[in-house]
C-alpha cells in the first residue's frame, strides 16, 4: 500500500501493472501535484541576428576560396579541387544522337579544364 503524493490517502495496488501514485478521484490529485511540481522551462540561448550573420558570412567567404582553389599536391598525389565557371563554362549534358562513349569523352574533356 501506498499513499498518494498529492493528498496522503492510501492506495490500493492492483497485483498486475504498473504501481499506482494517486489516488482515484477524476486525476484530479494527478493534475494538482503536476501542476504544483511544475518544472523550470529550459530556454535555449541563441546568438544575436548579427553573431549569426558574421558566421553566415564566415562561411560563405570560406566556401568561395574552395571553390575557387585549384589542384594541390600532397605526398606527389594531385587532389582535385574543381574551379565552377559554371557561367562561362557548364557542365556538358547529353546531347541527342550522342551515344554514351562520346558524352563520356565530353565530359572528361570538361572536367580536365576545370582542373586547369
Amino acid at each position: 500500500m501506498n499513499n498518494c503524493l498529492n493528498c496522503g490517502k492510501e492506495i490500493v495496488q492492483k497485483d498486475f501493472g504498473k504501481p499506482r501514485k494517486f489516488c482515484d478521484n477524476n486525476n484530479s490529485c494527478k493534475q494538482a501535484y503536476h501542476n504544483k511540481n511544475k518544472k523550470e522551462k529550459r530556454f535555449v540561448r541563441f546568438d544575436s541576428f548579427q553573431a549569426l550573420k558574421e558566421k553566415f558570412d564566415m562561411v560563405v567567404a570560406e566556401n568561395m576560396e574552395l571553390k575557387s582553389a585549384k589542384i594541390e599536391k600532397v605526398d606527389n598525389k594531385p587532389i582535385a579541387k574543381f574551379v565552377l565557371d559554371v557561367e562561362d563554362n557548364p557542365m556538358p549534358i547529353r546531347m541527342k544522337g550522342e551515344d554514351a562513349f562520346e558524352f563520356s569523352a565530353r565530359k572528361n574533356e570538361w572536367k580536365k579544364s576545370q582542373l586547369k
